[in-house]
């Protein structure tokens, strides 16, 4: 580059063309061709500068950008790709491949002719062995060269004919006086379990006698009369001990209502459980049998017809029409919620048709069945599950966010918290899932290596966008001139002819 114009671009350009020229011995003023090859001077350095500058810049990216894609490929390989459970046994060496048969260099090498086997027997000769007895029992080994101890007795002679999975050795002889009626778990003989009846006292009445009532029918004893022929004020008197032995007392047992925490967590639970059932659309209803007014039956089908034609013809039921929802896609899911949601009010009732239990049936009134229904029928109608079945993150946050307050122990709270928790999410919500869920990713963890080439790579992008938004702004203002410059040429040229 020639001096004049290295000083006139440091020292300021354009302006500085008459110190230029007082330099140069001139005059100070220049022609048109000499500022013509000035400007186009000047545009050709800064368009050097430019292109070298962006250059630069293109190349840090592109080498940056290989180190963190290569960081990234080895974070998938090592995650993803390669097992946790693999182990490398030597340094170095590549996984799935068998270990080299070439002893390492630190090994010393035996030779195979060198070494004579020990043929010595590993229990002395004079020592008889009693194989009919136990394993655990027989002589012990040597310990170099000595024997730590002799012969263990035998087995009991009574232990010899028991078939046991148990070593029947180390039990004691067997009693010889008069056995108890209660067997000893001792002898492997099993305890017969008592057998409870969970129907209802009319139901009890009416069946069959167990073995041990068929036994023993009269276990509670009568008063005995007194010698005038009165019945005497004495306590009945105690029962034998083969009575005592064989009776068994019958424990009924209590239905414990849910508490409302118990309810919410089972709620909670069954909500985050995937999918398993078919997408077929079917209805949510509610029914009431004419014979049993006060309950109310709430299930699931994909034809209502045909379920009240088989509930008619296979339970006997005259059932009446509360409420039927819409058509939606998991009506089981719904169906499910509903039944946990009034757990606390299911009652269970017998059915002609052969059905253990009937867990559909539930003491409640309309309107509070109806709006248990509707909130699960809405909450299914968001689609808060995805195409796999899973419950979307989105939902699962808010699950987890909206805690049931232990404050308000009652059903109505626990309905009433229900209801804001189902409430749609915003986009508000949306937008912290997706937050929440890149930040805690792991790839971060693995990235963190690389921190200097993410920051050259952030830095160099914004460069980059800066240069190009500053070329287009030039680009379009001088654009604009040159339009601005051929509108006046063409008015002058239109006005001159």
């Amino acid at each position: 580059m020639p001096g004049p114009i290295r000083f006139m671009f440091l020292e300021g350009g354009v302006g500085s063309e008459k110190e230029g020229a007082r330099k140069r011995g001139g005059t100070g003023m220049l022609d048109a061709a000499q500022q013509h090859r000035l400007k186009y001077s000047f545009s050709l350095v800064y368009a050097c500068r430019r292109d070298s500058c962006n250059g630069y810049i293109m190349r840090a990216f592109q080498k940056d950008c290989a180190v963190l894609i290569c960081g990234l490929i080895k974070y998938l390989l090592l995650e993803h790709c390669v097992p946790a459970t693999m182990t490398l046994q030597t340094p170095g060496a590549m996984p799935g491949r068998f270990p080299s048969p070439t002893p390492p260099p630190d090994r010393p090498i035996t030779h195979p002719q060198n070494t004579t086997p020990d043929r010595s027997p590993a229990f002395p000769s004079g020592s008889p062995l009693d194989y009919r007895a136990n394993s655990l029992i027989r002589n012990r080994p040597p310990v170099f060269n000595t024997q730590s101890e002799g012969l263990l007795p035998r087995a009991h002679p009574q232990a010899q004919d028991q078939t046991g999975i148990t070593p029947q050795h180390f039990l004691p002889p067997r009693p010889q006086g008069g056995r108890r009626v209660v067997s000893d778990p001792r002898f492997d003989r099993l305890r017969r379990r008592p057998v409870d009846s969970f129907g209802s006292p009319v139901r009890r009445r009416g069946q069959r006698p167990t073995r041990g009532q068929r036994n023993h029918a009269s276990i509670t004893p009568s008063r005995p009369n007194s010698e005038d022929g009165g019945q005497s004020s004495a306590r009945p008197s105690r029962p034998s001990n083969t009575e005592a032995a064989s009776y068994i007392p019958v424990l009924y047992p209590i239905p414990l209502e849910p508490s409302p925490l118990q309810i919410h967590h089972e709620l909670q639970e069954k909500i985050r459980r995937p999918m398993t059932h078919d997408s077929v659309p079917g209805v949510v209803y509610i029914l009431r049998d004419r014979n049993r007014p006060h309950l109310l039956k709430i299930g699931s089908t994909k034809n209502l017809s045909d379920r009240l034609q088989g509930l008619r013809r296979e339970c006997g039921l005259d059932v009446v029409i509360i409420y039927v929802s819409q058509e939606l896609k998991y009506h089981p899911r719904a169906e499910l919620l509903a039944h946990t949601d009034l757990k606390h009010l299911t009652r269970e009732h017998s059915c002609v048709c052969g059905t253990e239990r009937h867990i559909e049936w539930h003491e409640v009134d309309d309107g509070l069945a109806q709006r248990t229904v509707e909130r699960w029928v809405d909450f299914i109608k968001q689609e808060p599950y995805d195409r796999t079945g899973e419950l979307r993150l989105v939902w699962s946050r808010l699950l987890s966010k909206r805690c049931f307050p232990n404050t308000l122990l009652d059903h109505k709270a626990r309905w009433t918290h229900w209801t804001s928790v189902l409430i749609p999410p915003s986009w508000r919500d949306h937008w912290e899932c997706i937050t929440m869920t890149w930040l805690r990713h792991p790839v971060w963890g693995s990235l963190w290596e690389y921190s200097w080439q993410v920051s050259c790579i952030i830095s160099w992008s914004a460069v980059c966008l800066v240069l190009r938004n500053s070329a287009l702004n030039n680009a379009s203002k001088r654009l604009s001139c040159r339009e601005s410059t051929a509108s006046v040429q063409r008015e002058t040229l239109f006005i001159a002819i």
